[in-house]
């Protein structure tokens, strides 16, 4: 059941995250758009908005520019005859100049002028003049008293922002001034109803700041940006727009409608594939498993086929076949409990044969010595008979006693001085009863360099043999078969190296050659024990036996530390 619910985890881990990277692509993919839409409305009414304010600049410019160049008004400012000028100005015409302010004076100062904002609903009385007080702030302004052209949106403090034009009063294509005309609309809260229902766009006057607006916000369900326009003093008259976002609501109903609709077919899709992997691939697994958790040591049973599934076959018949060979391991650990078992016996049979062997070899010592005693010609073939028994007891005796040497701790053995060289020439002479394949060329290859080292000959020698006599069974069936068998010294080590002419060893069993009980050879015909043995008997010696990595042959090395003249001396 552990499993299930880890494959449940899973499924709900693997909705979660497509359906929240779902929601992030079409937040920041879909839904983005809409939000570009939408600011790219924002920008649009803002502009809007600017181009109607420079719109009315433009056009008070304008008018003011045409009645500034009239020839009876510059006549009469020429003549500094007001009364006459105030007398000829036409109320209709002035109230059609949709303007609220109008001032007219000389080079130096305004004198006197009309506000038309408070007279539009009155059509049977004059204009009605402008209080003394703002002639003055408009004079004392050091930027309305240079005498030129103005256009600006002016902060006159107290009295409120106006569209300014300011106009020279000139004769028609001429420069030379006689006087000053200035026409004004305030920007008040009705400037800006007007012009919300003008452009459908709410607008509403912010006030006069010292820093430029530009930020949008939302306020409430609308959107609000700020914008502004640079006064004369370096101020900024604010103004705020409010938008209705109908495209980013519309867009979060689209967006929702999206999610909603992706989420259930990811859902149901999931599910689904969910629902067909638990039936055709979870589920036979997990039978399998439970098959395979019921399988007893001492009575193993292949596992029936469970689904026709062509992954789960495979599966099972792998399974199968490890079963095969761990039924076919346990025969072969039986029979290596047996060499085992044999291991140990062959201690309590060298002692055994020792005693009869002792005995022989004194008997045969005591006849060679009254044979030659004898001069009898007939007695010296049987004293060169007895003298080739004398040697093979010999050959005996060293060979049950290498078997002691195994079979008891390494460290009951002492070790001696050993002259490698006499190693491999040892083997030289036993090469015919090693190698009995006569096809197999085994060549010797020895260091011209005295070396030594403290060990057992015997044991050394075991392990070459055994390295020959591997090497000798890889090859046998190979077109080229040769052997060689070096001598040589490398740093503070005695090296010997047994290369043969195959190609390395599989990379498979390559890390398990060394380990013990294992065998390549069938049942019967190896013990697995040789290289195992012969590894332990280098580390005895204090080195290592290894198969190299990297060589173009098959080659095993044998290391020994060398046996140097000041080791001698301090021994």
């Amino acid at each position: 059941m552990e499993t299930k619910k880890k494959l449940q985890y899973i499924y709900i881990l693997t909705l979660t995250l497509v359906i929240g990277t779902l929601i992030f692509f079409a937040r920041y993919l879909f839904y983005s758009q809409f939000e570009n839409l939408e600011y790219k409305k924002i920008s649009i009414n803002n502009d809007l908005v600017r181009n109607e304010i420079l719109k009315n600049l433009g056009e008070i410019n304008f008018k003011n520019k045409e009645w500034s160049s009239r020839q009876t008004i510059y006549e009469l400012m020429e003549k500094k005859d007001y009364k006459t000028l105030e007398k000829n100005l036409n109320l209709s015409a002035l109230r059609n100049l949709n303007i609220d302010l109008i001032l007219y004076g000389d080079e130096r100062e305004y004198i006197n002028g009309y506000n038309l904002s408070y007279d539009h609903d009155f059509s049977s009385i004059g204009l009605q003049q402008v209080p003394s007080e703002l002639i003055k702030k408009i004079n004392y302004d050091e930027y309305l008293k240079k005498n030129e052209e103005i256009l600006e949106v002016y902060d006159l403090k107290e009295f409120g922002v106006w569209l300014i034009s300011e106009i020279p009063i000139t004769k028609r294509y001429q420069v030379n001034s006689v006087g000053k005309l200035l026409m004004a609309k305030k920007v008040d809260a009705s400037y800006f109803t007007r012009l919300s229902q003008n452009l459908a766009v709410k607008v509403y006057f912010k006030g006069v700041d010292n820093e430029k607006a530009d930020s949008t916000y939302q306020l409430d369900n609308f959107l609000v940006s700020d914008n502004s326009l640079e006064l004369a003093n370096n101020k900024f008259f604010v103004y705020s727009i409010f938008h209705t976002p109908e495209i980013l609501i519309a867009g979060k109903r689209s967006f929702s409608l999206f999610l909603v609709t992706s989420s259930l077919m990811i859902i149901i899709i999931l599910g689904l594939t969910y629902y067909i992997l638990n039936r055709s691939l979870f589920n036979p697994i997990l039978n399998l498993q439970r098959e395979v958790s019921k399988l007893d040591l001492d009575k193993l049973k292949e596992i029936k086929q469970l689904s026709h599934n062509k992954e789960i076959s495979e599966l099972t018949q792998t399974i199968n076949s490890l079963i095969k060979r761990v039924k076919e391991d346990y025969e072969l650990l039986v029979q290596k409990g047996k060499l085992e078992s044999l291991g140990l016996m062959a201690g309590g049979i060298a002692h055994e044969i020792n005693n009869p062997l002792t005995i022989l070899k004194t008997n045969s010592a005591i006849m060679l010595r009254l044979l030659k005693e004898s001069n009898d010609l007939a007695n010296q073939n049987i004293t060169t008979k007895v003298e080739k028994n004398l040697k093979t007891i010999d050959r005996i005796a060293d060979i049950i006693s290498g078997l002691q040497r195994i079979s008891r701790h390494s460290s009951e053995d002492e070790l001696i001085t050993v002259e490698a060289k006499s190693i491999i020439r040892n083997i030289e002479n036993l090469h015919t009863s090693i190698v009995e394949d006569r096809n197999i060329i085994v060549e010797y290859i020895i260091s011209e360099h005295s070396l030594k080292f403290k060990g057992l000959e015997q044991q050394i020698t075991q392990i070459l043999i055994n390295l020959i006599m591997n090497s000798t069974h890889a090859i046998k069936d190979m077109d080229e078969r040769w052997i060689k068998v070096e001598l040589l010294r490398r740093d503070h080590l005695v090296i010997y190296r047994v290369i043969d002419s195959g190609h390395g060893i599989d990379s498979e069993i390559k890390d398990k050659v060394m380990e013990p009980f294992f065998t390549t050879k069938e049942i019967g015909r190896g013990t697995g024990l040789g290289l195992s043995i012969c590894k332990k008997i280098a580390h005895y010696h204090g080195g290592d036996l290894k198969c190299l990595e990297g060589e173009a042959n098959t080659t095993f090395e044998l290391s020994i530390p060398i046996l140097t003249e000041s080791s001698t001396s301090a021994a």
